[in-house]
């Protein structure tokens, strides 16, 4: 009955374990696209089997420990927790997507806590062993209780004593999980090795110090039974101190982690705003120029005039040629200047002609094919100042990118802008020659080439910024020598239901 009793305890404890090990993990990566239905099942299954055919079948504990199927030194039972985390590495790598050094990290981290966990809650229990012990003692002598009765309290003291361990063990697992997981609920998952490494030391610390613990905690030789505890009593203390101070730990660096990220988060998004402003004022600095030179235009232009009226009037017989052929070059001296002064591109909207045509004059100043199909969408569906920010940071970064290229790949100097509408999306393409040479991090993040590295990725962060308010998505492909950008908008409900 007692051994049913335990094995029921087990199993409860090993699906808890478990489903903390899928709730540590989900926090952090996605499943593979083949296993997001089955993954969390076949996580849990895995973490319920390990530990039950590893603490529980008489094969696996005799290959473990011996003949004797006995734990008669305490460092055996670390090889479990070892077994125990490497099989749960292993399907990890199996079932999730991302970097192997996450999935590490998340297997240290949790087997970690689980450790840390119970060592501290062992502390805190020993000394109600001990008054239980004494109590049970006491009530022997008093009432000279037979042997049954003995064995029968004996078992009693034993399964509550297990329960307590397990249940308590679990609870405390449990609440420091959920508040981990809760802390990164609002951040994104981006992180460098460094990063990673300062959140995993502290993991990988708490686990050691676990193993260490578990080699010296008792012994047995022959019918001598040594505990740590009862040797040394002033190490209880000690260990729930250092279990503390490790639990506190762990916790601590992800909380300061997250301050980072969102702090890192807010200083990039004071960037983008700060960007942002500084294109529109750019826009407006543009417009006022050509206002400018068009009031200037207007003004001169009576004069212009009045001064081909004279050329014309003065039209004796022998300067008539001379005359005329003086005021046809002065008349196309002011077309050029008119055509300077008037939009290069047409796309419905003069605020994007403007930037069409900043990019159009920068492009015959390179010496860059720029053709353009681009007709505005409406303001009534998409601002014109978020189309402007989407226009400015590809077409910049398509010149920058042809700009780049040299004598020789001077074919490649092309830039191709297009847009469509298909019902409430809207489509707008970029395409651009490059040198053909991209860098990526571990995250597939673009890594810049230029000087100033502080201020790359703004312009991208501010096309996400964009796409996001419309439910689109960005997104960029390289075809052999040309880089493509494609940009999807979806009409925001309340307008369609206006």
């Amino acid at each position: 009955m007692k051994e049913f009793i335990y094995a029921v305890f087990n199993l409860l404890e090993y699906t808890v374990r478990a489903l903390l090990l899928l709730k540590i993990f989900k926090a952090w990566l996605p499943f593979r696209k083949s296993f997001e239905r089955t993954g969390k099942y076949i996580l849990c299954v895995q973490c319920v089997a390990t530990q039950y055919l590893l603490s529980e079948t008489r094969f696996l504990r005799r290959i473990l420990y011996g003949e004797n199927m006995m734990v008669d030194r305490s460092i055996k039972s670390a090889i479990i927790v070892i077994l125990c985390a490497a099989v749960t590495f292993c399907f990890s790598m199996w079932l999730f997507e991302g970097k192997k050094t996450v999935k590490g990290y998340l297997t240290a981290n949790f087997y970690a806590l689980l450790e840390l966990c119970r060592f501290l809650w062992y502390s805190l229990c020993i000394p109600l062993l001990s008054q239980s012990a004494s109590l049970i003692s006491r009530r022997i002598m008093e009432e000279a209780a037979s042997l049954e009765k003995v064995d029968l309290w004996l078992g009693m003291a034993e399964v509550m004593w297990n329960f307590l361990m397990g249940a308590g063990n679990c609870i405390l697992l449990y609440l420091v999980i959920r508040w981990y997981c809760r802390t990164l609920e609002d951040i994104e998952k981006k992180y460098s090795s460094a990063e990673l490494l300062f959140l995993a030391f502290p993991s990988i610390t708490g686990f050691v110090f676990c193993i260490f613990l578990r080699g010296i905690l008792y012994s047995q030789r022959e019918t001598e039974i040594r505990f740590l505890f009862e040797d040394y009593p002033g190490t209880r203390i000690l260990v729930l101190v250092l279990t503390f101070l490790l639990v506190g730990l762990i916790l601590v660096s992800i909380k300061a982690f997250t301050e980072l990220i969102k702090r890192h988060e807010e200083k990039s998004r004071l960037i983008v705003y700060e960007n942002q402003i500084e294109e529109m004022a750019q826009h407006v600095r543009d417009i006022e120029n050509l206002y400018d030179g068009i009031r200037g235009m207007r003004h001169d232009m009576k004069n212009n005039i009045y001064a081909i009226k004279i050329l014309l009037k003065e039209d004796p017989q022998e300067k008539n040629r001379e005359t005329r052929r003086e005021a046809q070059k002065y008349l196309m001296q002011m077309e050029e200047s008119l055509d300077g002064m008037d939009y290069p591109v047409h796309s419905g909207n003069p605020v994007t002609d403007v930037v069409l045509g900043r990019i159009y004059r920068e492009c015959r100043k390179e010496e860059i094919t720029f053709t353009c199909d681009f007709c505005f969408p409406g303001k009534e569906e998409f601002p014109v100042f978020d189309i402007c920010i989407l226009l400015n940071n590809a077409l910049d970064n398509a010149v920058e990118a042809c700009t780049g290229l040299t004598e020789k790949e001077a074919e490649r100097k092309r830039i191709s802008l297009r847009s469509y509408k298909k019902r409430n999306l809207f489509f707008i393409e970029v395409k651009n020659g490059f040198d053909g040479k991209l860098l990526k991090d571990d995250n597939g993040n673009f890594l810049t080439t230029k000087k100033n590295e502080g201020i790359h990725g703004i312009g991208i962060q501010n096309m996400k910024k964009c796409v996001e308010k419309y439910f689109g998505r960005i997104e960029f492909s390289v075809d052999r020598e040309y880089f493509t950008t494609q940009i999807m908008l979806q009409e925001r409900k309340e307008k369609r239901n206006e």
